[in-house]
């Protein structure tokens, strides 16, 4: 047992413990808390239990005295309560985030998979707000919505701004909000310049008799500064508060807002232009995204151009069709960037659905293989991209792509037709080769003359070190 590391999550497939009443805290949670002391505690993963108000009030005094929490997993553990436990929903997350927001140094929260939707956001949005400490947030699959993820983008814009205020900069850096049900309007995006007052760009107060739920906002004290000198305020359209937010968040290194997500041809334009200021990115998922020929392939286009540091792209699903029904070169010219250009870290690539054709996925082939684009990538999703295959999921022009399967055997790596489904998850794929690269920065580094001791064997490089990890995490390529 490490008394630094509370783990009860349940794997997938296995059915998750039910402790939303009084007894089944005393019965089920109680021995599994006994044998930690809190006050020792870095991270904490209850994900896969279903916990209601009883068990989150026995849960937060547990972490009360765990002031050096660094990680607290609650992913899937209000999926079991349906529509009519709201009331229930919301007090527990009340309870839980209320303790979380005295951690001051927690910094990874994942809050995924509980369909918690639009209407008891609020505890979680309250909490962000002052979550100066946080670095990686994911919300994946919440049924957020748009006005859900409106008041979530909101109170990070918030939180940048008490950040500044305070002479920090944003540490938040990982944004996964995938799966929300976000469909975002097309409005004009307000910029407010400093001056201490509202100028003439400053949205006016709502004139409906209806109190808005976010009058506060057009308080010009809560609008805050980044470092250009201009003020990025939280809004009360879903589309500009996440314009907002990225703005304002100019540390981000990773973005998923992608898979159900319904990101139109300007919210796509708007995300590349604001991305494309942050030559930091490592990861960018906008599946199902759309992405046309023309402004917004091109927005993209110079996005990527930027991205020296990427590790994973995923723009599956992201092509358009044109006026005469044919589908669009949008997302062809950005795989055209990366093969034209060294993508040194690039792990994990997914073009599912992009209709790319044979003749162009035999260009990207040699651009691997060949000219030697991307020695780093080990996960190549071409899934619904015009090639035949054959009963077992592999090319008919099997000769055409021979080396290419090849050279992802080679590097145990995935290379996949069909069946993406059963690959396995982007960021334990894109993690491996993020260690690979650490253990290589720390040989390099650390490097020392050899030493005069030949009866001793010489240890592993680092390189073959993750080469072993790659090879134990990802077991085999898989042509499905």
């Amino acid at each position: 047992m490490n008394p630094k590391v509370f783990d009860i999550r349940l794997q997938d497939g296995v059915k998750g413990r039910e402790i939303r009443t009084q007894s089944a805290v005393e019965t089920i949670l109680e021995p599994l808390l006994a044998p930690y002391d809190p006050a020792l505690l870095e991270e904490v993963y209850f994900s896969g239990n279903v916990i209601g108000k009883a068990s989150a009030t026995r849960i937060a005094k547990f972490l009360e005295p765990a002031k050096n929490l660094k990680l607290a997993h609650f992913a899937s553990v209000f999926s079991g309560h349906g529509q009519s436990s709201t009331g229930e929903t919301t007090e527990a997350l009340e309870i839980l985030f209320d303790v979380l927001k005295e951690k001051k140094e927690l910094a990874n929260i994942n809050f995924s998979q509980n369909a918690i939707g639009p209407n008891v956001i609020d505890p979680v949005a309250r909490y962000l707000e002052g979550a100066l400490s946080l670095e990686v947030l994911t919300l994946t699959d919440n049924g957020l919505g748009s006005e859900g993820s409106r008041r979530v983008v909101n109170a990070l814009s918030r939180c940048a701004g008490k950040a500044r205020s305070a002479g920090q900069t944003p540490k938040l850096r990982v944004l996964n909000c995938r799966h929300n049900n976000i469909y975002l309007l097309d409005t004009p995006f307000k910029l407010v310049e400093v001056n201490g007052t509202p100028n003439s760009k400053t949205p006016s107060a709502p004139t409906s008799n209806k109190k808005s739920e976010d009058a506060s906002i057009y308080n010009p004290a809560i609008w805050y500064t980044d470092a250009k000198k201009r003020d990025y305020g939280p809004s009360n359209n879903p589309a500009d508060a996440w314009k907002a937010a990225l703005l304002a968040l100019d540390g981000l290194q990773e973005l998923s807002i992608g898979d159900h997500n319904e990101l139109k041809p300007p919210q796509m334009h708007m995300l590349a232009n604001v991305l494309s200021t942050r030559p930091n990115i490592t990861k960018i998922n906008v599946e199902e995204g759309t992405i046309p020929h023309g402004p917004v392939s091109d927005a993209w286009v110079k996005a990527v151009r930027g991205w020296k540091n990427l590790r994973s792209l995923n723009i599956a699903a992201t092509t358009s069709v044109d006026d005469d029904g044919e589908e669009d070169s949008g997302p062809r010219e950005i795989v055209r960037v990366l093969m034209e250009r060294e993508n040194p870290k690039l792990a994990y690539l997914k073009l599912e659905g992009l209709e790319l054709g044979a003749d162009f996925v035999k260009e990207l082939a040699d651009a691997i293989t060949k000219e030697n684009r991307f020695p780093k990538l080990r996960t190549l999703i071409l899934e619904d991209n015009d090639i035949e295959l054959d009963d077992d999921g592999v090319p008919e022009e099997k000769e055409e792509f021979e080396e290419l399967m090849s050279w992802f055997e080679e590097r145990g790596g995935y290379l996949v037709f069909e069946g993406s489904q059963n690959i396995k998850d982007e960021d334990q794929l894109t993690a491996a080769v993020a260690v690979e690269e650490e253990e290589e920065e720390e040989e390099e580094k650390g490097a020392k003359p050899p030493t005069a001791a030949p009866e001793k064997p010489a240890p592993k490089s680092a390189v073959d070190k993750a080469t072993d990890a790659l090879a134990d995490l990802l077991n085999k390529v898989h042509i499905d």
